[in-house]
């Protein structure tokens, strides 16, 4: 069930991205649009649904929401300064260190793999491919210090999908996506609105500007947001909904080839990477009772 989830959320990702191609909403707008559609949809719905009880879940989806702003504002710098593929190729970089994290933090997911030895051998080498091909998906220069800004950018992420996984593990459906959503969403429109100071007209006239497009990314965001969750919900490792995720580019540049239009990628390591990504799911499945 997760691997249709996850697949729906790169699918859906890439063709947001896609669309914004041809919108060219800015990318500090497209980040209020999509926080804000998710958030006040969210707070409607937490005036009628019960909220978590377990504070370990408000822990985790804070923490989420704290790492937002600054891995966002990164990835949009980064690619200022160093080009758009940089960011891409270097979050390959993301999917082990949420793997291994998790295995030191999860004892569940420590006992599966070592009670499945063939399966586990097999998840790890998928893991090691899906992010060599997703490094080789887009090629560009990477220098030392491309590099070296994007290494808290690496660890915010990787900590975000671990943070994401801890909430929806300590509440129950539908309150953990609905509260996450609301925490998340809300904490990056007001974080926003109060860092604007007194700029808060503009911060409001440059987001009427974009309101039709802006309007159809956040409601794209929600689908996002949900099945994501629903997808982390039903494995037992993020790495593994990390590892579709990161799919998403290749389905962008599928859409594009469609269309008839030029498409820079290397469609060899996208087909290997969807493929090591069907392995993973396939090899996870043996992990019975928690995969």
């Amino acid at each position: 069930m997760w691997i249709l989830w996850a697949t729906a959320h790169a699918f859906i990702y890439g063709a947001v991205n896609q669309l914004n191609r041809y919108w060219k909403v800015p990318g500090h707008l497209l980040v209020r649009w999509r926080c804000l559609v998710p958030g006040v949809a969210a707070l409607g719905l937490v005036a009628v649904v019960p909220p978590p009880l377990d504070p370990v879940f408000y822990a985790a989806a804070l923490a989420s929401a704290l790492m937002v702003p600054p891995h966002d504002s990164g990835v949009f710098n980064i690619s200022a300064r160093h080009g758009a593929a940089v960011p891409l190729r270097l979050r390959s970089l993301v999917l082990p260190l949420v793997f291994l994290a998790w295995l030191v933090l999860d004892s569940k997911t420590r006992h599966a793999l070592a009670a499945h030895p063939f399966a586990a051998g097999g998840i790890v080498l998928c893991i090691a491919f899906s992010s060599f091909f997703l490094f080789r998906l887009k090629r560009c220069a990477i220098s030392r210090a491309a590099m070296k800004d994007m290494i808290p950018i690496i660890l915010m992420g990787a900590a975000f999908d671990i943070t994401n996984k801890t909430a929806m593990d300590h509440a129950a459906f539908p309150q953990n996506i609905i509260y996450y959503m609301f925490i998340v969403s809300g904490f990056a429109v007001v974080f926003g609105f109060l860092r604007a100071g007194r700029g808060r007209g503009v911060f409001v006239r440059e987001m009427s500007g974009v309101a039709g497009p802006g309007a159809v990314i956040g409601l794209c965001w929600i689908a996002l947001m949900v099945t994501k969750n629903l997808a982390l919900m039903h494995t037992s490792n993020p790495a593994y909904v990390t590892a579709v995720t990161l799919t998403a580019p290749f389905w962008a540049s599928l859409i594009t080839r469609l269309r008839g239009e030029k498409e820079e990628a290397d469609w060899l390591s996208g087909t290997a990477l969807v493929l090591s990504v069907i392995a993973l799911a396939i090899l996870s499945g043996f992990l019975r009772g928690v995969a």
